[in-house]
């Protein structure tokens, strides 16, 4: 259980961290708001994990994730909601992971949420099965030369920052 905890946390402290350097980074967003909203955005994902803490037997990575899609989103709407949250964390929550999520034209926490979010988990597994950065929607709200792309298909602008982000992410553990 600990240690399906600490491989959640390192990925949820590290994409918090990338979403508040972000914000610092191309503004419209303060970093400590584009920070909790990033971790609140997961609480479900703890909420999960929680319900298997006095189980003998933890299910394995693949089970979690798996449960996580089904259940995260709607656990952490719940938790929020009883914890009397702003509607603004709540919509971040029901939209995280939405590639193509788009309220707006001006870039807004949302999209700073993704794009971190994108980042962390292409910095965890490169492997995973994610879009092309420019797919995503949140892309397409970046100026020049904050939308400017590595070699790696990550954005530079995170690339240029990333021992900043995991100092960040230290500071969470």
């Amino acid at each position: 259980h600990k240690r399906l905890f600490m491989e959640v946390w390192g990925r949820l402290t590290l994409k918090a961290s990338t979403c508040a350097m972000l914000a610092r980074l191309i503004g419209h967003v303060a970093p400590e708001h584009a920070l909790l909203a990033s971790l609140l955005s997961e609480v479900g994902t703890l909420a999960v994990l929680s319900a298997f803490k006095d189980e003998v037997e933890i299910p394995s990575g693949e089970l979690y994730y798996k449960l996580c899609r089904e259940y995260s989103k709607s656990l952490g709407v719940i938790v929020l909601k009883k914890w009397s949250v702003d509607d603004e964390y709540i919509g971040v929550i029901r939209a995280a992971g939405n590639w193509g999520a788009a309220t707006s034209r001006e870039l807004e926490l949302i999209d700073l949420v993704n794009l971190a979010l994108f980042h962390a988990i292409k910095e965890r597994n490169a492997d995973a099965e994610l879009p092309l950065l420019v797919e995503l929607t949140a892309y397409h709200k970046l100026q020049p030369p904050q939308n400017f792309i590595g070699d790696n298909g990550e954005l530079e602008l995170v690339l240029n920052h990333r021992a900043d982000i995991h100092a960040i992410a230290e500071t969470l553990r």
